[in-house]
């Protein structure tokens, strides 16, 4: 069987599409991520309410916006009136539980201050001045 120049030519631009086609112009690189975050967390509620009053819960349980990581809490966290035994606080996720271990008092209204203590997981940008405040009473007092 002959082949002609012709069929050499033909098969050879076949084959240099072929093999073009198959390789690649653009720069292969994984995908930038877009802005940074800048935003802090933010509270999408809490159980008990913020600002309760008649409160008589052991735990408390506040959901954030994103995921959380607290940082330092050892040197931000301050409670008025000052606890015994300063409550349990752990970071599951996008949520903090707070355990109170201390026994309340009557008509008594506390204010759990975070600091910055509280920051997003991916930048760590801080949520400023969180205070989670209830009252064992009728009314928050100032």
């Amino acid at each position: 069987m002959k082949t002609s120049l012709n069929q050499i030519i033909i098969l050879g631009f076949v084959l240099l599409f072929g093999v073009l086609s198959f390789t690649r112009c653009a720069k292969v690189v994984a995908p930038s991520g877009g802005l940074k975050d800048t935003i802090p967390p933010h509270i999408i509620k809490a159980e008990p309410e913020n600002y309760s009053t008649g409160f008589d819960a052991e735990e408390i349980d506040v959901e954030f916006s994103e995921f959380i990581q607290l940082k330092e809490l050892e040197k931000q966290f301050i409670s008025s009136p000052p606890f015994k035994e300063d409550p349990d606080v752990k970071e599951r996720g996008d949520e903090i539980r707070i355990f109170l271990t201390d026994t309340l008092k009557d008509s008594t209204t506390y204010t759990l201050n975070f600091g910055n203590a509280i920051v997003d997981f991916r930048e760590g940008n801080p949520m400023r001045n969180f205070r989670y405040v209830f009252s064992t009473g009728s009314f928050i007092d100032s």
